[in-house]
């Protein structure tokens, strides 16, 4: 941890943790321990830069028109990151040096919620201060009780900083029920270097601030929930997992949960018995009847 304007729980990946890919079990244990204290966790060197480059390379091609400009009022334009390419591979959203973190926190059976990306073009004013999830009984006096349910995993393709924009974050306020009350606690500014992430707990208080530079600031978020947890907030316009059957089919079957709520399950069974309905009901009826009287009538 460094000044006060940047206090915000940190780790720093070993070396030994990046060339093997894999992190120890003391570094997710403190990991999970400081993330559930404070409701974030920056994590220098969490992705290889090699890698950040093919996905800042695959991103600025696939997603050129958004980064030219936008109408927006905020200039925050917001839009779901196809599942292709490098954001197809399991490094991107099974990342080995932050999944085992994820699964210890929500469990070895959780989702992709979503998958997208936040641009703030020059002159972005702060975002509005906000959670990223609604209570889920009504009352966050029941929420703040339980452990995590959601949480984000924010990427910068850009140095995330005082100029660019970072996410200013309230530590420990998912603990706390009275939104007035949290958002009255002075924030962080965590600098969020290129190759280095943030993870936020979904009812922490957070807001992206402003962006003084001249520089446009990409970032691609993964939401990753419990398995029983949907955020259905924010995408009546836009789906919050892209991914194509190809694709799907290419993921590694140990993967496949993370996306596989996201088709319709049931539509095999739809179909099965909406093929039964028309051979036993709908084509008798409209067809062979109708055949069989005109027979008749000869």
């Amino acid at each position: 941890m460094t000044a006060p304007f940047d206090d915000v729980p940190t780790l720093t990946i070993a070396d030994d943790e990046a060339h093997s890919q894999k992190l120890k079990p003391s570094t997710v244990d403190e990991a999970v321990r400081l993330f559930r204290e404070g409701g974030a966790l920056r994590l220098h060197g969490a992705i290889p830069l090699e890698f950040l480059e093919e996905l800042d390379g695959h991103y600025r091609k696939r997603y050129w028109s958004e980064l030219e400009s936008t109408d927006k009022e905020d200039r925050r334009p917001l839009f779901t990151v196809d599942v292709e390419g490098p954001f197809a591979r399991p490094q991107f959203y099974a990342n080995p040096l932050v999944f085992p973190i994820i699964e210890r926190l929500l469990g070895d059976d959780c989702i992709l919620g979503a998958c997208s990306s936040v641009v703030s073009f020059p002159g972005a004013p702060d975002q509005f201060t906000h959670r990223d999830s609604d209570s889920l009984f009504g009352d966050f006096a029941y929420d703040v009780k339980l452990p995590p349910y959601a949480l984000t995993v924010l990427m910068p393709l850009v140095d995330a900083d005082a100029e660019t924009g970072s996410t200013e974050v309230w530590p420990t306020t998912q603990h706390e029920p009275d939104f007035e009350k949290a958002k009255a606690t002075p924030p962080v500014h965590p600098v969020v270097p290129r190759g280095s992430i943030m993870m936020t707990d979904s009812r922490v208080v957070h807001r992206g601030a402003r962006n003084r530079s001249e520089r446009v600031r990409p970032l691609v978020y993964c939401s990753y929930h419990r398995h029983w947890f949907r955020d259905y907030g924010g995408y009546e316009t836009r789906p919050p997992i892209s991914i194509n059957p190809i694709e799907y089919a290419r993921v590694p079957r140990e993967y496949r949960r993370l996306f596989s709520w996201g088709f319709d399950r049931y539509l095999k069974i739809r179909v099965k018995r909406g093929a039964r309905r028309v051979a036993l009901d709908v084509l008798p009826q409209r067809v062979l009847l109708p055949l069989k009287h005109a027979l008749k009538s000869r």
